[in-house]
């Protein structure tokens, strides 16, 4: 993509409430380079080209819920980068909702999910690696505390 020269990434996955994007992004921040195309002054590109293949940061926060509870724990088993924010609960599972005819909203959950562990994902936390709590007064300013660790981090880990 057009951000192939950058030295890594930060992805911000704080408030994904579900969806299945899951295998998508585990599978996207995986790459392995195997190979590289170059002329005699530089490298020009490499493979795979679909893959990102740099270091990345995942942030997390306690508004992560189904699918975004599912990407938390994949990317902390696979190990595939570092992590910063707060603990994510366990909620990895497949729900259905049947709108009721006075209004209310019924749920049922038919699927759950274990982790690489074996462990049943729902009430298993994830946790980040740097737990990092962003205050409200301080966001409230413009500040947001769980990014700027996050830079810093990914930063130490690319210089």
């Amino acid at each position: 993509g057009k951000f192939n020269d950058k030295k890594a990434v930060i992805i911000d996955t704080r408030f994904n409430g579900g969806g299945d994007l899951v295998a998508d992004l585990a599978m996207f921040f995986t790459g392995i380079p195997f190979l590289s195309y170059e002329t005699e002054d530089r490298v020009v590109g490499g493979e795979p080209t679909s893959r990102w293949t740099k270091p990345t940061l995942a942030m997390f926060n306690e508004s992560m819920y189904s699918d975004g509870s599912c990407f938390a724990s994949g990317y902390v088993d696979l190990k595939i980068g570092k992590t910063v924010g707060m603990s994510v609960p366990g909620t990895c599972s497949f729900a259905g909702w049947e709108r009721l005819p006075n209004g209310g909203v019924w749920g049922v959950v038919p699927v759950s999910a274990k982790n690489k562990a074996g462990e049943w994902m729902e009430n298993n936390e994830t946790d980040p690696e740097f737990i990092v709590k962003n205050q409200p007064d301080v966001i409230a300013n413009g500040i947001d505390q769980q990014l700027e660790k996050s830079i810093e981090v990914l930063l130490k880990e690319v210089e």
